[in-house]
């Protein structure tokens, strides 16, 4: 994992998958459907710049290899 920990004006940088899109404030390394029964649990990699967040984990995985 990355450890993401940049401060930007004081607050925790946002995960760069957790995007606005047409269904909201959501990742969008992941179906919408999925999103609304997860947020409650990944909600907080969001807000820490997708440090420890096992879904950005496997995308940066797959994308250095």
């Amino acid at each position: 994992d990355q450890d993401i920990k940049t401060l930007h004006n004081g607050e925790a940088v946002k995960c760069p998958m957790f995007r606005s899109t047409a269904d909201g404030l959501r990742c969008v390394l992941m179906p919408v459907e999925e999103w609304r029964l997860r947020r409650q649990q990944l909600q907080r990699h969001c807000d820490n710049g997708g440090n420890g967040c096992p879904v950005y984990g496997q995308y940066l995985t797959k994308r250095r290899s």
